[in-house]
């Protein structure tokens, strides 16, 4: 379909609860931990995500492993001074802009804005907010929960107005993160198929484009619907409405049942730059739930983050890869007290073919900070004088 080779249906299963409220003496009542972008690098896992504390703000942790991200500690982005100067900041997207050689965190607050960093796991670090666009184009019904991906030469933010139309505008990209064009409605729906908190991505060893967005299903329960497209531009075609959602969601043996239904999250990628790319063959997805029945007032519902890991057949499709399913539990007790905090999470583990690399030199070489080597990666496999390949995972080694 449009270049992108899927199954016809999904399934997954969900590890025990990773990321919960953490209250503090500046944050006392804290009540949901929600819209979580994670990238993986140098060997650690850096999510930021949303936190609701009488009134909305950011929080970022880090951890080497989802079997431990339970005992991450959390830190409040409102510590950070740069951040204070806007009304408030949530849905946050992370990722490593390589033209500019910078990490940039972009977020809704309310309109698109971003704060850039040398280094993801300093969250003192963020320079103070820009917004990207100043004022809602004339097309668009409202906006909230950006995403930003890009090709070789454009730039694409997409984003929803939670009435059922997703949004697409483009800028060149050697004017991001401004210079953005005409906004078009990249897929006009309803509430049910296309409320909010997109996600797009490339296909590793694909051509084509997938994306997941929200809605609901038929009896109300957040879900997320999986789009598909030969390019970034569209046009978009609803592929399946149920890409993830409480029918097709098991929670293992050993783990509590803690979430109904699927809700903002983003799929575990194979890189950290700006052309997110996810491997169907190890596809995992950190999502935000909530416990069947909670009725709060929205910004009361207890939100809080875990993880998906695909128990879908893709057949052919992955005929290259073996793939083992094993269950890891972590348990730490605090000292001082009587509490434990154990996560069981249940794994697909993907083993796949091989792939080699060379090191050179000459004006092909990918940059600084580039990247350079990783199953499925095509580009430069040796780095500008003056940097290494350094390995950090089986899908993705930089220039440093």
């Amino acid at each position: 379909v449009y270049g992108v080779s899927l199954p016809s249906s999904f399934s997954w299963t969900s590890s025990s609860v990773l990321i919960s409220p953490q209250p503090d003496s500046i944050h006392p009542n804290p009540t949901s931990v929600k819209d979580p972008t994670i990238v993986y690098y140098n060997g650690v896992y850096h999510s930021y995500f949303t936190i609701y504390n009488n009134g909305y703000t950011m929080g970022y942790t880090n951890f080497t492993d989802f079997s431990v991200a339970s005992q991450s500690k959390i830190y409040y982005m409102d510590q950070t001074a740069s951040m204070n100067g806007f009304p408030y900041k949530c849905a946050p997207q992370l990722f490593y802009f390589e033209p500019h050689a910078l990490w940039y965190l972009i977020f809704q607050s309310p309109n698109p804005t971003f704060s850039t960093n040398t280094n993801p796991g300093n969250p003192q670090g963020w320079s103070t907010p820009k917004y990207m666009i100043d004022t809602l184009p004339s097309t668009a019904a409202g906006w909230i929960d950006f995403f930003n991906i890009c090709d070789a030469s454009t730039c694409h933010l997409f984003w929803s107005d939670d009435l059922g139309a997703w949004y697409h505008t483009p800028t060149a990209i050697g004017s991001f993160p401004y210079g953005w064009g005409a906004t078009t409605t990249a897929f006009a729906g309803t509430e049910s198929s296309s409320f909010e908190a997109s996600f797009v991505y490339a296909i590793e060893g694909q051509s084509g484009y997938i994306a997941g967005i929200e809605g609901f299903d038929s009896t109300g329960t957040r879900k997320y619907g999986l789009f598909t497209a030969n390019n970034l531009a569209g046009p978009w075609t609803s592929f399946n409405p149920l890409f993830a959602s409480k029918n097709n969601v098991v929670f293992p043996s050993g783990v509590t049942q803690w979430a109904s239904g699927v809700s903002h999250g983003e799929l575990i990628r194979t890189n950290v730059n700006q052309t997110p790319t996810v491997d169907l063959c190890d596809l995992k997805f950190f999502y935000q739930g909530i416990p069947a029945g909670s009725n709060q007032a929205y910004n009361d519902l207890p939100y809080k983050i875990g993880l998906l890991t695909s128990t879908t057949n893709f057949g052919s499709i992955c005929s290259n890869s073996a793939t083992t399913t094993t269950t890891t539990t972590a348990t730490t007790k605090t000292t001082g007290t009587a509490a434990s905090t154990t996560a069981k999470i249940t794994t697909t583990t993907t083993t796949k073919v091989a792939t080699t690399t060379t090191v050179g030199s000459g004006s092909s070489c990918s940059a600084k900070y580039g990247q350079c080597a990783g199953n499925g990666w095509t580009g430069a496999t040796c780095c500008a004088t003056g940097s290494t390949c350094t390995y950090s995972n089986p899908y993705y080694s930089q220039c440093l």
